[in-house]
């Protein structure tokens, strides 16, 4: 992870190899991106990216270089037709200048989890400024893994806004600034917003009629974006704002650039308890923005509720720490910082632990190899944490009491160990907005848990009730090993049942 302080040996060696990569590609990533378009077979759902990733970008010297990543865990089976780039071609790798063969225009490829290619290709015909479409087929485990997830097609909904499409030219929308039309360039070749920008120093701002927005409701917002920026590094942002006096809802999604191309950007917030809330939908193209930006088919939707049978028990993702990309380092879960010198998976230091394991064939080690007691011996899990609009929080709903259980054991008898189920706000941890409880360990397994009710009026940080969970090593130059993490719903806990 490129975190800091740096946690992990490989994130230091990866920064390198990354830094000298870079350093090689420069030149070509500063260079503008071609109009073009990778056709993905199976296609993503609306709002997903697909598993490969690339871009084409034309080399300063000559010829093009096609990037691309593999954003999946699992391996994948690439197949590229690049017909579309004419005849002669000559395909190597960037960096080793091995070649690559071609079979009738199709380079085929295998990406390990999280792998990365960049293929220098020459030769071929394209005429400059001309639109190129390659077709990328993919098959494999990361492909079958995403079918497995794959939820039924959700029922239409209902867009709260009343002129989402801009085809009545700005009817029912409030502007501000300078540079917005409603050009005929829409998605579907309708009517979209356009902003056309030579200056960065302005701020435009479009807003939306009010909406009304039920209590303890999920509602999805965002938008269809498509931009060719000169200068910035996104193409504005929606914003979903409560209008009363003491907001409870307030929330925002960063548009990125797109090169061109269409794509859908969304985040789901829930709605808290009493009233409902009288809220604006508005979009801003900030300072430091310039180029042309196009906005179309933006919503702000009720999100129908997860039948109770579809709701996972243990919401904790990586709960019994089999995951880890970087090796000895479980997904989702984060560590104090530890002594200098000291890294996660270094003998005597936190992470991953296949010596000793409760449930599966790893358990989570929490060192402390400070001559005292240290706040910083602990691990907390982050939700969700590789999706970008969120930031570690675990949803949860006011009203309610939730428990958090963990298998638990020692180095050496009768070592402490706090739990803690709080409130997260502002992306942190609010230790004294909940419950938490010391503990006495032995060396062997034994099941701990700490419940938390979440106030009727929610915390007295945050807009929407979130919580995090952390385990603490309370002990002296000694580790203690967690596995079988459950966060659920109750007072009590129930019978560990491992998250997808």
């Amino acid at each position: 992870y490129f975190a800091a302080p740096i946690q992990h040996r490989l994130t230091l060696a990866s920064m390198k190899e990354l830094s000298a990569e870079l350093h090689a590609l420069a030149p070509t990533l500063l260079t503008r991106t071609p109009p073009q378009h990778i056709a993905v077979e199976p296609s993503p759902a609306a709002g997903e990216l697909p598993v490969v990733q690339a871009v084409l970008k034309g080399r300063p010297e000559g010829g093009a270089l096609l990037i691309a990543g593999n954003s999946s865990f699992y391996p994948v089976d690439a197949k590229w037709n690049l017909s579309a780039l004419g005849d002669g071609l000559r395909v190597a790798d960037f960096f080793s200048q091995k070649a690559v063969p071609l079979n009738n225009g199709v380079l085929s490829d295998r990406f390990d989890g999280y792998g990365t290619r960049v293929y220098v290709i020459q030769g071929g015909s394209r005429e400059r400024g001309e639109k190129t479409v390659l077709r990328l087929a993919l098959s494999g485990e990361a492909v079958e893994r995403l079918k497995e997830q794959k939820r039924p097609a959700e029922p239409p909904r209902l867009n709260l806004l009343a002129s989402p499409s801009f085809e009545e030219e700005g009817k029912a929308w409030t502007i501000q600034g300078k540079g917005m039309t409603f050009a005929a360039e829409g998605r579907n070749g309708s009517r979209c917003l356009k902003v056309s920008r030579t200056n960065p120093r302005e701020v435009v701002n479009i807003t939306a009629e009010p909406v009304t927005l039920k209590p303890n409701t999920r509602y999805r917002f965002g938008g269809w974006v498509k931009s060719r920026l000169t200068e910035g590094q996104q193409s504005g942002a929606c914003y979903l704002n409560d209008l009363g006096e003491t907001p409870r809802v307030s929330a925002g999604i960063p548009f990125p650039p797109t090169h061109g191309e269409w794509r859908m950007v969304s985040r789901e917030i829930p709605t808290p308890d009493g009233p409902p809330v009288k809220a604006k939908f508005w979009y801003q193209v900030a300072f430091g923005i310039a180029g042309d930006i196009w906005i179309d088919d933006v919503f702000v939707e009720e999100v129908p509720p997860v039948p109770v049978e579809a709701k996972p028990k243990n919401v904790i993702i990586n709960s019994s720490f089999e995951a880890a990309a970087v090796p000895g380092w479980p997904d989702s879960w984060f560590f104090g910082t530890t002594k200098p010198g000291q890294m996660i998976g270094d003998p005597g230091g936190p992470g991953q632990d296949a010596a000793h394991a409760y449930h599966g064939k790893h358990s989570l080690k929490i060192a402390n190899p400070f001559d005292h007691s240290s706040g910083f011996a602990n691990a907390r899990y982050v939700h969700k944490f590789t999706s970008g609009g969120l930031r570690g929080g675990i949803a949860v709903e006011v009203g309610k009491t939730y428990t958090f259980s963990v298998y638990l054991r020692a180095e050496q008898a009768g070592t402490k160990a706090d739990l803690l189920l709080c409130n997260f706000a502002h992306n942190a941890p609010v230790s004294n907005e909940g419950t938490r409880q010391t503990f006495s360990l032995t060396t062997d397994w034994k099941r701990y848990q700490v419940s938390c009710m979440i106030p009727k009026d929610g915390w007295t940080r945050g807009i929407r009730p979130e919580v995090a969970v952390l385990i603490y090593n309370k002990g002296v130059k000694t580790a203690i090993w967690a596995d079988a993490a459950q966060l659920e719903e109750g007072e009590q806990a129930t019978a560990y049942m491992p998250s997808e």
